[in-house]
């Protein structure tokens, strides 16, 4: 058994540190292989986005401001416990390839990798960005075009940052009609996914044979996903981005905990959790004022705390909130026009496709088991 992560579009949100610690999270406890695929768009609209885009900055200057931010990109990718591949997103320079070297470019070269059992093809933002030239925004598509049909008939998924279907893509955004329709024949045969990012509305559709995956994880509103492979059979789980910072949270709350006078939870042995604080004195003056026992743990990395029960500590926090509430004039929503309405969240279901063929080629990479 394999799992294959997908995320796109973090847009420098710190997104793509939680997700590290919850992919090598996953990687320890499973028993297969666990790869993770980004779907592009590493930056932001920054300010070399805008410059070359209003033609005040040359588009090969663009790299010079954008180095220190893919050098911290690609040392974050090293610290994966898994084999990371990707494709360039339209706010991304074609030079990030040069920096960002602990991952594989699948749109670097016209040839199908070998991922998890699966023939992988990666294709470039189609619409080109604002970093190449504007004549040669569609050079990939058309340099490709002979080989397109031979490449898409070996390929079981196909990586864009758009996607190949125009619902498939943000707004008004255009997208490869010529690849859509070759795609479309190809699907007609067997059963084809597309991962692709740029949709601010994340979601999984099949239609005409294509499976699309939308991943979108710049905001806390957008998801990720996890695809469990078995045999040739794919199922694809969504994941809310909110769901992988509070687990990142909870694996390594140490590394999130800047403010040492915050408490924050500590997972401890057979599935008991504490709500802990680092021991300061601050703290420990703090900590003394609780009716509640306490003990002295120590983080993952070592550091020492001051630690409770977390059920104690629920339970002694829910008497605090109805001692107040017992203090305090009852509101209601309509004396508060601005109180937020509670959001319920829809459960999560995976989405299973259909049984894939293997079709391994010899011009296909064994890159990853």
């Amino acid at each position: 058994m394999a799992i294959t992560g997908f995320i796109s579009d973090d847009h420098d949100s710190g997104f793509l540190e939680r997700y590290r610690i919850v992919s090598n999270h996953i990687n320890k406890i499973s028993k297969g292989k666990h790869t993770v695929i980004h779907g592009g768009n590493f930056s932001s609209k920054d300010e070399a986005f805008m410059g070359v885009q209003q033609g005040v900055l040359d588009p090969a200057e663009a790299i010079d401001s954008r180095r220190p931010k893919y050098e911290a990109i690609n040392e974050e990718l090293g610290k994966f416990d898994a084999e990371v591949y990707g494709v360039l997103g339209n706010n991304d320079c074609p030079e990030a390839r040069e920096v960002i070297t602990n991952m594989t470019f699948l749109d670097a070269e016209d040839k199908t990798y070998r991922i998890n059992g699966r023939n992988v093809y990666g294709i470039s933002h189609s619409s080109g960005n604002v970093f190449n030239r504007k004549e040669d925004r569609h050079s990939t598509i058309k340099e490709r075009e002979a080989t397109l049909d031979d490449k898409l008939n070996k390929a079981d998924w196909i990586v864009t940052h758009e996607g190949i279907t125009p619902e498939s893509c943000a707004g008004k955004t255009s997208y490869n009609s010529k690849l859509n329709k070759k795609a479309k024949a190809r699907a007609a045969k067997r059963p084809l996914i597309n991962l692709c990012g740029h949709a601010h509305k994340p979601q999984t559709t099949n239609e005409d044979g294509i499976t699309t995956v939308r991943s979108y994880t710049q905001q806390k509103r957008g998801s990720a996903y996890f695809i469990l492979h078995e045999g040739a059979k794919d199922t694809i789980y969504e994941v809310s981005v909110s769901k992988i910072y509070e687990e990142a949270e909870r694996l390594a709350p140490e590394e999130f905990n800047e403010d040492k006078s915050r408490p924050f939870v500590l997972p401890g042995q057979n599935g008991e959790k504490f709500v802990a604080f680092h021991d300061t004195p601050e703290n420990i003056k703090k900590c003394l004022s609780f009716p509640l026992p306490s003990q002295r743990l120590q983080t993952t990395d070592g550091k020492p705390v001051i630690a409770f029960s977390k059920d104690h500590w629920d339970s002694f926090m829910d008497q605090q909130a109805q001692l107040q509430q017992n203090q305090a004039p009852q509101e209601t929503p309509q004396d508060n026009p601005e109180a937020p309405e509670p959001i319920d969240f829809p459960a999560e279901e995976p989405a299973e496709t259909e049984p894939q063929e293997d079709s391994s080629s010899e011009e296909s990479e064994p890159l990853a088991a």
